[in-house]
């Protein structure tokens, strides 16, 4: 992997792109994953001090439909990253544009793209993406990355939840752990191409919220898996 990023205490956040993959994701104050009710959304890396973490519902996020709930805290580093909010008239156009754009992307490489609401979730299996065990990203997978990359550049009102999944094996410890670090090595990656940090929010939700049984090492399989859930700012 030739991108990666550091993340400190709130006092020393900063992010480092290069050679390999160090990562510490200690946030104080920040609210722990909940079993089986919700987990916390990270920012990536701020430059100053860290913005409030947002829960976000699982297994997958709730569909975005008017009035829009977004906490202050995320909100303002959206607005710090230059994001410019949508109008409710212009919501339909955009996320349809955004989807079709998407699909023509994709859709030749295989990735899965299903709209929720307003969302638009891609969903790429853990197997594919990273080398069995670790953080370190898959060449085979950077053409569906950078083409997830160009598809946020060219709509800027978007931003990103990056939820990393874990299967059954191992303790819920080293799944929270593994499935967080592979959603920052995701962002760090999307960063490292252009992606405005402000925009990126992660999560690890361990092997909390399996689409497959574990009894099976297919299923297994299904469940090591990042989703990458893009949202419309209004």
């Amino acid at each position: 992997m030739s991108h990666s990023s550091v993340l400190n205490k709130p006092s020393q956040m900063s992010l480092v792109l290069g050679l390999g993959l160090s990562l510490s994701l200690i946030l104080s104050g920040c609210e722990s994953l909940k079993p089986d009710t919700h987990s916390v959304v990270r920012p990536v890396p701020v430059p100053s001090k860290p913005v409030e973490p947002v829960a976000l519902s699982h297994p997958v996020a709730k569909p975005q439909t008017p009035p829009f709930v977004i906490s202050a805290g995320r909100r303002a580093q959206l607005a710090q990253g230059g994001i410019k909010p949508l109008g409710l008239d212009q919501l339909d156009n955009y996320v349809a544009r955004e989807e079709s754009d998407l699909k023509q992307k994709l859709e030749p490489l295989q990735v899965q793209i299903v709209r929720r609401g307003y969302d638009l979730i891609i969903t790429i299996p853990g197997d594919q993406m990273f080398v069995p065990g670790s953080v370190t990203i898959n060449a085979s997978t950077y053409g569906t990355l950078n083409q997830i990359a160009a598809s946020m550049g060219g709509f800027s009102s978007t931003y990103a939840d990056i939820l990393g999944h874990a299967d059954g094996s191992g303790s819920e410890t080293e799944n929270h752990n593994l499935s967080e670090k592979r959603a920052q090595a995701t962002a760090s990656y999307l960063v490292s191409h252009n992606i405005a940090f402000q925009r990126l929010f992660i999560a690890g939700a361990g092997s909390k919220h399996p689409i497959a049984s574990n009894d099976t090492p297919e299923g297994r399989a299904k469940n090591r898996r990042i989703e990458i859930i893009l949202r419309p700012f209004i």
